[in-house]
């Protein structure tokens, strides 16, 4: 019983030290975050040309701007991603029983040519509204974070509402400059190995931690 009451002390000795440890990273220092593009796409928009502009700009992810709403940040309602957008196309695409084979292929540049090749042939798919997928999968919500922000309030967003990506704003003037995801986070993570706490902890199985 005592041995028990020691693990769970130390683990939550652990916990305590590395939030205290990533409540003092501050989102700044997290390398990259305004080289990357940020792009948005409109509530009004066509899904085949949110693909077509999100591929020919080599982004993974977009904002959602609310065509209805001029003011910021109000008019960002969500954050989609290129693969949930294909994913709803070839849903779409296999409902149709012989149209299947124009998709078959393992190259993600031939793939997406082929998904909008297809919905140039079937407007009432290419030419759904990307505000009208809201009914159909959940984007991710648009929870922005400033670069005083600190990794540890970052996490949280990351964790609690499954974030793939958080956006980065300058509080001055609500621009969004970039994105923070998920791979830059664990990134920064595996830089703090040799701190005794950490390493402590780090080769650990996910179950011992409740």
């Amino acid at each position: 019983m005592a041995e028990s009451n020691q693990t769970q002390c130390i683990a939550m000795d652990s916990a305590t030290a590395l939030q205290q440890y990533l409540d003092h990273i501050p989102v700044s220092s997290i390398s990259g975050i305004k080289s990357s593009v940020v792009l948005e796409v409109k509530t009004g928009d066509f899904v085949k040309d949110a693909i077509r502009i999100m591929f020919q700009k080599n982004v993974a992810s977009a904002l959602i701007a609310d065509v209805s709403t001029d003011g910021f940040p109000d008019r960002f309602i969500g954050f989609v991603h290129l693969s949930s957008l294909l994913l709803w196309c070839i849903q779409e695409i296999r409902k149709l029983e012989n149209e299947i084979e124009c998709i078959e292929s393992e190259d993600t540049k031939e793939t997406v040519c082929g998904i909008l090749g297809f919905l140039e042939q079937n407007p009432h798919i290419g030419q759904t509204k990307v505000g009208e997928l809201g009914k159909t999968f959940l984007w991710d919500p648009y929870f922005p974070v400033g670069m005083r922000d600190t990794l540890f309030h970052v996490l949280l967003m990351l964790s609690k509402h499954r974030l793939q990506a958080v956006p980065v704003v300058e509080l001055s003037n609500s621009h969004v400059i970039g994105f923070i995801t998920q791979s830059a986070v664990i990134h920064l993570l595996l830089e703090s190995s040799g701190l005794e706490w950490f390493d402590g902890i780090a080769d650990k199985v996910i179950s011992d931690f409740r």
